[in-house]
């Protein structure tokens, strides 16, 4: 019950309510974000059908993939290791506060670890057992995690540097498992041109201002995310990376005896090197979380290190991992207040607070009257309040005004008739809008940003052009402050 409290309780986010947004009112995903690959939404519109649409019928696909991968991470462990390894290995994944936080969002990322584990499984049983359906089934699941996420095709990259690299078979073999990556490359063809051309061509525009350029902060952050998840401090982050690294060394290098188990290495580097060239080469990409199908095997080399130790120095590995576990607690902690210790733009790029959504539309509703209009000038608050106010006598007088046009939400032309916004893609039923706030006694503007400490002095101009418009025009008759959220109610 107090997990079911803990996961219902949060607010969605903006990139949340794509995913509802998309397989609830048939908006094209495309005009969301155009390069996402559409197998996500196929399944959980499938997942939304049987179980309908609450926020924790939604969360709890990605539960049951997140528990998925923990099984297979256990099976993979010991191909590779051991029963203890394996069982350590699951239990630091299942533990994982990075792990957690994506268990419960509604997004790609747990089933996109879910299929890659299930890829590399049945990769690594081709070493053990040359067979035409584990080749099959693993060609079946890199598909489905490419499908599913851009970085899915990570995978190819690592089967690929692992048979050029490691192997010494005879040709026919060799053949067959170079085979299958050139099938994957021929078959997703179209679909990884599609992503390439448009980041090329739309990413740095629309989010090279919030993703950094690479840089070594940004590798050391990588690895102590992997730690810690994205809600403690820069000593935190510094202090498990002190304690966490020599561990992880220490795996790799008891691996030089095991040269059948040296797939665990192109697992977690060659993902990290791809990345870091495309951010290089193509556009910025260098997100921690489209690394995080390495996130299983960053987990097994730790669990190798300390599961091999004998005699003393074990117990300080095992006071190290005490250690570790302490700190998930305090990271938990903050996860479920939704508390993040540091600026996204330092350590957790394109992950923010989430807004009081849920308080904030309980407040309209107690106050809202039929003639009342309700304007969101910020699409990160918008999208999450349509999600939540779908059944609710709000919706039909709800209204997006803000600079930037979203999909799915209905805008209101008549500001930009008179000059306050600057262009944007005009969706929804613009007439019916027009006449609604036309019409209207009262209006109720919704401000918010990405962020939600935010200022009016950091908002975007258009959104400050609003604000000002509104205080000209009519009389201001209250405001009311929510996290992220702040209401002014005007008279007309």
């Amino acid at each position: 019950m107090d997990a079911h409290d803990r996961i219902s309780s949060l607010n969605l986010w903006y990139d949340e309510a794509i995913s509802a947004s998309v397989i609830q009112e048939a908006v094209s995903l495309r005009k969301f974000y155009g390069f996402n690959p559409p197998l996500y939404y196929f399944l959980l519109r499938f997942w939304y059908l049987l179980l309908g649409n609450s926020e924790m019928a939604l969360r709890s696909f990605s539960v049951l993939c997140s528990l998925i991968t923990i099984i297979i991470t256990y099976k993979i462990a010991i191909l590779f290791f051991d029963v203890k390894t394996g069982i350590l290995s699951a239990f630091l994944l299942s533990v994982s506060p990075l792990h957690v936080y994506y268990a419960r969002e509604i997004r790609t990322y747990s089933l996109l670890l879910m299929f890659a584990v299930l890829s590399i499984y049945y990769f690594l049983k081709l070493n053990y057992k040359e067979s035409t359906g584990n080749w099959l089934i693993c060609l079946l699941f890199t598909a489905a995690a490419a499908y599913t996420h851009f970085s899915g095709f990570f995978l190819i990259a690592v089967y690929t540097a692992y048979i050029v690299f490691s192997h010494k078979e005879t040709i026919i073999k060799l053949y067959r498992r170079i085979l299958s990556p050139l099938i994957l490359l021929v078959v997703f063809y179209p679909i990884l041109y599609n992503l390439l051309v448009i980041y090329r061509n739309e990413t740095r525009a629309r989010f090279d201002y919030w993703i950094p350029a690479l840089s070594l902060r940004g590798f050391v952050y990588l690895f102590s995310i992997f730690n810690l998840g994205y809600h403690v401090t820069r000593e935190m982050y510094f202090i498990s990376f002190l304690l966490i690294m020599p561990v992880f060394i220490s795996g790799i290098w008891k691996l030089r005896k095991q040269k059948k188990n040296r797939f665990i290495l192109y697992w977690i580097f060659i993902p990290i090197i791809t990345l870091a060239l495309i951010s290089l080469t193509i556009f910025r990409g260098f997100v921690y979380r489209n690394l995080i199908i390495m996130l299983p095997a960053y987990y097994m080399l730790i669990a190798f290190a300390v599961s091999k130790v004998k005699n003393f120095r074990q117990y300080k590995y095992y006071g190290v991992m005490a250690l570790l576990l302490l700190f998930f607690l305090y990271s938990y902690k903050h996860m479920y207040s939704d508390i993040l210790k540091i600026p996204h733009h330092i350590a957790h790029h394109g992950e923010h607070e989430r807004h009081a959504t849920k308080e904030s539309l309980n407040f309209l509703e107690k106050n809202f009257r039929e003639s009342d209009v309700i304007a969101y000038v910020s699409r990160a608050a918008a999208l999450p309040a349509f999600y939540y106010a779908r059944d609710s006598r709000l919706k039909k007088n709800m209204y997006y005004i803000g600079p930037y046009g979203t999909p799915g939400i209905k805008r209101v032309k008549h500001l930009a008739d008179v000059g306050v916004l600057g262009g944007g893609m005009i969706e929804g039923r613009v007439k019916e809008a027009d006449e609604a706030v036309y019409e209207a006694d009262r209006v109720w503007l919704i401000m918010a940003d990405w962020e939600t400490g935010w200022s009016f002095d950091i908002l975007h101009p258009e959104k400050i052009k609003i604000k000002e418009y509104f205080d000209i025009k009519y009389d201001l008759e209250l405001n009311r402050k929510f996290k992220g959220i702040k209401i002014f109610m005007y008279i007309l």
